[in-house]
């Protein structure tokens, strides 16, 4: 314990000097500290007086780079000028507008005139148009009359033959077989006068009918044929009754006439005839003017109507209608010639004016053409002029601007020589105190060394006595415990000692005792050592702390010349940042407009990347065109006017769209109601027809605007079926069911059937006819047919026979005329 003392006391020794050198050592420290900071004022002073001068000189160099720029690009738009105005020609400009004016002047002249020719050409030609409407109109009503009289031409001659035709079939035979069926029958050659005409045809009677021929053949016929020669002598006139006239007076025709009416007398009336009738002589027959014929003992009545039927009135209408024929058709051809001139006058008319037309076209767009060269010209002038004027004043402001950047330019490059001057004098400054600065650093580093080492020799010392006070600690607390044990072994003994104790404790009972004392000595002694080795530890770390901090000082000194150096560099950027702000202001731009419309992660290298490849493709660009002003306008008018037509397209085009869609809506909805009035039609038609059955029409897809129709169809006995199955009477019957009902949804003033019952029988033909019955009260029908059922449906007949070989006539009959006149 006394050792430990000892070393105790010397430890304490040394710690005290320790730390008296260490409080000498941080002293001396904090004066160098002080010589430091004195040295960086002054330091600093200095900087701000080289940066001062520096940071004004970097502003006078950006703005003397700046003008001489401005005076490299003055110089390049001033050489752009003078030869853009050296290539501009306005003499001869304005002489090409002048004579495109003259050549547009020239054309729009010859342009009218064409105008005035083609107005003429037009006015010809709606005269001659109007003109020949008028003469189709004569012509059609030419052609009209025509037809009404070949009709009852036709009709006439039609009863003519059935009146003179034989209808013996042999007796006809053998009339061909001796060339006697072309010749004309003796009623086609009589001229009977005015008045007389039933009265020879009632006298003539069956000779009318006589074949009129100069050969008479020798073969007897199979039945009676009469045969009138055209040649021979008149009969001798005869004595005449009281009161008559000889009947042969008044009719001529072939010599046997006179013949045939010798002894025919015509009297006024029948009773004057009835009166006479016994004064005849033998031969001499009386006839009236109504027909009645009287002789000597008969008499014959014609009745009434025989002045309609006779074959003598009906051939002299035949005559009379075959002369008005020949003049119609003579009016016809000349009404045709007539306009086939004029259509020939207008063809020659259409073509003058398309021919106008066409040179017009070509005038117009000539003069189209002319004028669009003359506004050209025109603007390349006005634009020429423009950019003279343009050039010549953006000239003197570029001499102007020049001459004041030239003057701006001296001026900063005095001022940037001055500041340069004072910016080296500061620098020479700056570079003494720079000296003195790190003459005091490294006084303070070395301050700062013997203080680490004061401190380190005092932490030493400190650790060693507070070793020796554990130490002692220790021995102290070992010296009591062991006055403890000798205490209490002292009083064990004096136990031992007593002669009632030995007695009664065995030796087994003290080991007992003794063995958790042996493990508490253990357990005290290992805790001791745990205490021990963390004391070591402790030290340990102390130490590597100290020479961390150690390590730390020492690397203070770079840090703070990397400060300096940093400080510097920001004094050029602030520098830098106060030229660029006035480069900036003499821009004209908005900071704070530019911030905002800086992308936020916008780039200094971007920036820079991309003002480089914009240099570059300037570079690319070449020369500056001054006139890309005017032709940006140009082209903007244009762009505008083209979005306009594109707005409006495109307005126009939804328009469409609605329209179409509209129309498709209504399509579907007229359809649907057209389609379910059809079949319902057709449903009711079809029956009718067929007698039974049913039919309905189906569509074939769902879309109404491009579905199919399929029709079906089932007549009385069959099975349901398309109509493609159906016979071919059967499908006529069920196309016309549903032409009837496509009628009853739209009615047409009139409707032609043309042949349609052809494959039909005759119960379906007697039940297509009723229904026409039944429908032609609202529709005319035109039917063109063969069938005789059909026919007796029809009003009036219209028909084309061949009376004679190689020769078709119109035959057309008006049935109740016909009964009527079939009695």
């Amino acid at each position: 314990q006394g050792d430990v003392q000892r070393d105790l006391e010397a430890a304490k020794t040394q710690l005290q000097q320790a730390t008296d050198a260490e409080q000498s050592a941080h002293a001396a420290l904090g004066e160098a500290d002080s010589t430091l900071a004195q040295a960086q004022k002054d330091w600093d002073a200095a900087v701000d007086a080289a940066s001062t001068p520096l940071r004004e000189a970097e502003a006078q160099r950006a703005r003397v780079e700046n003008q001489e720029r401005r005076l490299g690009e003055f110089a390049q738009r001033l050489q752009r000028l003078q030869e853009q105005q050296a290539q501009v020609d306005l003499a001869s400009l304005a002489s090409r507008v002048s004579q495109l004016v003259a050549a547009h002047s020239e054309a729009d002249g010859a342009t009218n005139a064409l105008r005035g020719q083609l107005a003429d050409v037009d006015q010809q030609v709606q005269d001659l148009r109007e003109q020949r409407a008028g003469q189709e109109q004569q012509v059609e009503s030419a052609r009209q009359a025509l037809h009404a009289v070949r009709g009852k031409l036709a009709g006439l001659e039609a009863l003519q033959r059935t009146a003179l035709a034989d209808s013996d079939k042999a007796l006809a035979r053998w009339t061909a077989e001796h060339g006697l069926d072309q010749a004309p029958r003796l009623a086609e050659r009589l001229k009977v006068a005015a008045g007389f005409e039933v009265a020879a045809e009632a006298a003539l009677g069956h000779w009318l009918q006589a074949v009129v021929s100069q050969n008479m053949p020798d073969a007897a016929p199979p039945a009676r044929l009469a045969l009138v020669s055209d040649d021979g002598e008149p009969a001798p006139a005869a004595a005449t009754p009281g009161g008559t006239q000889a009947l042969a007076d008044h009719v001529s025709g072939p010599a046997a006439v006179s013949q045939l009416l010798s002894g025919w007398f015509v009297i006024d009336d029948l009773q004057a005839a009835r009166a006479l009738q016994n004064k005849l002589e033998p031969g001499q027959r009386l006839v009236t003017r109504a027909g009645d014929c009287v002789g000597r003992g008969f008499t014959w009545l014609a009745g009434s109507g025989g002045a309609a039927e006779s074959v003598i009135v009906r051939e002299r209408d035949i005559t009379a209608l075959r002369s008005e024929q020949g003049d119609c058709e003579k009016a016809v051809n000349d009404a045709e010639q007539v306009i086939q001139s004029t259509r020939t006058a207008l063809t020659q008319a259409e073509q003058q004016r398309s021919q106008f037309s066409g040179e017009l076209d070509t005038r117009v767009r000539a003069a189209g053409q002319a004028l669009a060269a003359r506004e050209r010209a025109q603007v390349e002038h006005d634009q020429a002029a423009s950019r003279v004027e343009a050039a010549k004043a953006e000239t003197a402001e570029l001499t102007a601007a020049r001459e004041d950047a030239q003057a701006q330019l001296s001026d900063a490059r005095g001022k940037l020589q001055g500041l340069l001057d004072t910016a080296e004098q500061a620098e020479q400054a700056r570079t003494a105190v720079q000296a003195r600065l790190n003459a005091a650093r490294t006084a303070v580093q070395e301050q700062r060394a013997a203080l680490d080492k004061a401190r380190q020799a005092r932490q030493d010392a400190s650790v060693a006595v507070n070793e020796r006070q554990s130490r002692l600690q220790n021995t102290s607390q070992r010296l009591e415990e062991l006055a403890s044990r000798k205490t209490a072994v002292a009083s064990r003994l004096e136990g031992f000692e007593a002669p009632g104790e030995a007695a009664t404790e065995s030796v087994e009972v003290l080991e007992a005792k003794r063995a958790p004392a042996l493990e508490a000595k253990q357990t005290a002694e290992q805790a001791l050592r745990r205490c021990r080795e963390s004391l070591q530890t402790a030290d340990t770390r102390v130490r590597e702390l100290l020479e961390t901090a150690r390590r730390t000082e020492a690397a203070v000194d770079p840090v703070r010349d990397a400060l300096q150096q940093v400080r510097l560099a920001a004094e050029g950027l602030s520098v830098r940042r106060q030229t660029l702000h006035e480069q900036f202001a003499e821009s004209g731009m908005d900071e704070d407009v530019v911030r905002g419309e800086l992308d936020p992660e916008a780039t200094v290298s971007g920036w820079v990347e991309a003002l480089e490849a914009m240099e570059r493709r300037i570079a690319r660009l070449g020369a500056i065109n001054l006139a890309a002003i005017d032709e940006y306008k140009e082209q903007k008018e244009r762009a505008d006017y083209l979005d306009a037509q594109h707005a409006d397209l495109t307005e126009a085009l939804d328009q469409l769209t609605d329209a179409i869609e509209k129309i498709d809506r209504e399509t579907k909805t007229r359809f649907k109601a057209t389609f379910e009035t059809v079949n319902s039609n057709f449903k009711t038609r079809f029956p009718a027809l067929f007698g039974g059955g049913e039919a309905y029409l189906e569509l074939t897809g769902e879309d109404l605007l491009d579905t199919g129709i399929r029709v079906m169809a089932r007549p009385p006995g069959k099975r349901n079926a398309s109509i493609a199955m159906l016979s071919g009477g059967e499908k006529a019957m069920t196309a016309v069911a549903l032409l009837f009902a496509l009628f009853e949804l739209t009615p047409a003033p009139f409707c032609m059937l043309d042949e349609v019952d052809a494959p039909l029988d005759d119960a379906n033909v007697g039940r297509y006819c009723e229904m026409i019955r039944q429908m032609s009260a609202d529709v005319q029908f035109i039917i063109i047919t063969h069938n005789k059922l059909t026919m007796e449906l029809a009003d009036r007949l219209h028909g084309v026979t061949m009376a004679e070989p190689g020769v078709s006539r119109l035959v057309t009959v008006d049935m109740d005329q016909a009964l009527e006149m079939a009695g």
